[in-house]
């Protein structure tokens, strides 16, 4: 069992690399870094220049059900956010002053959508609650090409990013927050932790609602509402009675349910949830169910057909707690370089820690993702970032698991792009203008070296990265990442 870990953890990292890696490209010919100190994430933006021109550049505009449709040799011409003409490199005049980027040959996608994340990281839950880092963090996200986030436990403070984003007075990822996570206090009680004795502030800044009763949960999801969150997060051990009570609220206020699976029978959250947090947790709810494995897959298939639920894929977070199970210090590895020294001392206190997760339920999960992606399900990409272990490179892990689950690569591009933008229109029931590369569509791109389309792992071979129609080496994007890990961390102690 010991090799399979290590196998584990050779598959999560093996291939990370940036910018420096080999390319069967030759570099592209791009404007020189800029100096760290002149731009941000949570700072303002740089100035737009005239118009920026990708040029001699392929394009997989994720637009077509098709596995392997790449324009090639296009000219992909922006202004300010918005893409504005894309066709063949000699069909399209070059605009006066423009930013050329001559991409020799790389292939340009729409910039990733990490679909489960968290901005406030795990503390050890003993005397820290949670850390808190400066709004730098997004920094990392735009290093791996993830352009747009989708928080899971929302907090004052990403709403207060994701406006300043939104506005363009902040350089960051797009950001779409659920709010508090809907909670059983019993889970307090099992950490020793006298609920009673935390503030209101306290538990909206930790990401924490705990209803007493329906009414309460009731009042909470309207709260929510009110405060402009943009989905109810559901956690796991929500008993029937205030679940039911919260649900029945967000739908009469057509608001989007997603979380993990609760106290409740699963064809009733099947019922009631629009999307399911983890994959993982279909899996182990097998355990309850009186029939073969074949059966009950092909039953979830159905009812998540029928009810039109989405799952985030998550397994890649759920491979490191394997690891960190097994003793594995996953932490010496290089990916890790761009995290803070006072997050990671708080993440090594998991190394050891008992995880019921098994080989075998990974087996059934890339089996299960299959299936629900054949069947039409909408499976989404999320790296769990924040969880301790989990960083935003995982986003390219989950594509590669994905594919070594069976699904073609540009399947597996879907869950991050348009699928994954297709779900945001749902949650904010606004158009979201990203997710695929057209005309009109906002200019959130990803360039790669390689065409992911032959290896996904290509994805983590990128050149740079333009976010709202801000163009950045992935030299600029590793140098604002350095910043970042010299940032202040600040714990949230349990008081």
């Amino acid at each position: 069992m010991v090799n399979f870990f290590r196998f584990i953890v050779l598959s999560i990292f093996g291939g990370a690399v940036l910018s420096s890696c080999h390319s069967d490209n030759p570099d592209p010919i791009i404007n020189e870094p800029l100096p760290v100190e002149t731009f941000q994430a949570g700072k303002a933006p740089p100035e737009y220049p005239a118009s920026v021109v990708f040029d001699n550049v392929n394009v997989i505009t994720m637009t077509t059900e098709e596995d392997d449709v790449v324009r090639n040799n296009q000219r992909v011409i922006v202004e300010n956010s918005e893409i504005i003409e894309i066709g063949p490199q000699d069909s399209i005049a070059i605009p006066t002053e423009a930013l050329v980027i001559d991409a020799q040959g790389g292939y340009l996608l729409p910039g990733f959508i990490d679909s489960h994340v968290h901005f406030e990281h795990d503390g050890n839950l003993e005397e820290v609650a949670l850390l808190f880092t400066e709004p730098a963090q997004m920094s990392l996200y735009l290093q791996q090409g993830i352009t747009t986030t989708r928080s899971y436990s929302g907090t004052p403070r990403n709403i207060d990013w994701r406006d300043k984003v939104s506005s363009g007075d902040w350089l960051g990822t797009r950001i779409i927050s659920s709010g508090p996570m809907l909670n059983n206090p019993l889970l307090f009680e099992e950490l020793g932790i006298d609920i009673e004795e935390l503030s209101d502030d306290f538990l909206e800044n930790v990401s924490v609602a705990v209803p007493s009763d329906p009414d309460a949960a009731v009042q909470e999801v309207n709260r929510q509402v009110q405060l402009g969150y943009d989905y109810l997060k559901i956690y796991a051990g929500v008993e029937e009675a205030i679940y039911m009570a919260a649900v029945g609220e967000a739908k009469s206020n057509d608001w989007f349910i997603a979380g993990h699976i609760p106290e409740v029978e699963l064809e009733t959250v099947l019922r009631n949830h629009d999307e399911i947090a983890h994959i993982t947790e279909l899996v182990e709810r097998f355990e309850d169910q009186d029939m073969s494995w074949e059966v009950y897959q092909q039953w979830l298939v159905d009812m998540m057909v029928s009810e039109q639920v989405s799952v985030v894929f998550n397994w890649s977070t759920d491979e490191v707690v394997m690891a960190l199970s097994e003793g594995v210090d996953v932490f010496q590895n290089d990916s890790y370089r761009f995290i803070p020294e006072p997050i990671l001392e708080q993440w090594r206190t998991q190394i050891g820690e008992e995880s019921s997760l098994t080989e075998l339920e990974h087996e059934r999960s890339l089996a299960l993702a299959k299936s629900l992606i054949d069947a039409g399900v909408i499976v989404l990409a999320g790296s769990d970032t924040s969880d301790p272990g989990s960083i935003p490179e995982f986003i390219h892990r989950e594509l590669e698991l994905l594919v070594e689950a069976g699904v073609t690569p540009y399947q597996a591009l879907l869950t991050t792009t348009r699928f994954a933008a297709e779900m945001i229109e749902k949650i904010t029931g606004e158009d979201t203008s990203f997710g695929e590369i057209r005309v009109g569509h906002k200019a959130d791109l990803v360039l790669l070296s390689n065409n992911p389309l032959t290896d996904i792992s290509n994805t983590r071979e990128r050149l740079g990265v333009m976010v709202n129609g801000h163009w950045f080496t992935q030299e600029d994007l590793d140098e604002m990442a350095k910043e970042f890990q010299k940032m202040p961390v600040v714990p949230l102690k349990f008081q």
